[in-house]
């Protein structure tokens, strides 16, 4: 991994002359900056913690029926649950393009329900959900990284 310099006092240039045109500038540094960020409260990747899923699982094709977490592991039966498309974006914000993409494929794989995951969505995208769900009657959930970590999703998983 790359140093800081071990300089202690900064190096400047400077001059002066007549302006004819533009102003033009030039900066140029280095800052180096260790944090140490701990893990949480349960670490499953740096610790190898045992988290219980919080995915719960239609059985005996019951719906009031639910298994999660630790009981899963005793449990011998089926499972049901009904497939959806999940694709997430690193992306600053979604775009349409991304959504018609989105939609192409749920259309193809025959999808009544999808997820798409992204830091944030432009009115376009949104306005594109809204009428591929008049259009085709199938629905696109659109979540926010920011939902998911506040857990503020589970108005939108119903």
């Amino acid at each position: 991994m790359p140093q800081p310099l071990k300089e202690t006092a900064a190096r400047s240039k400077s001059f002066t002359v007549q302006a004819s045109g533009r102003k033009l500038f030039f900066l140029q540094g280095r800052i180096w900056i260790k944090h140490w960020i701990a893990p949480a409260a349960l670490s499953p990747r740096i610790r190898h913690d045992s988290v219980e899923a919080r995915v719960h699982f239609q059985v005996e094709n019951q719906e009031q029926k639910t298994v999660a977490g630790d009981a899963l592991k005793d449990y011998r039966g089926w499972l049901w649950f009904k497939p959806s498309v999940i694709q997430v974006k690193q992306k600053d914000k979604v775009g349409r393009l991304d959504i018609d993409a989105f939609e192409a494929m749920m259309m193809r794989e025959d999808c009544d329900k999808g997820f798409f995951v992204s830091f944030d969505y432009s009115s376009d995208a949104l306005q594109e959900i809204e009428s591929f769900f008049k259009r085709s009657h199938k629905v696109i959930v659109a979540l926010t990284v920011q939902e998911i970590l506040d857990e503020q999703i589970a108005k939108k998983l119903v």
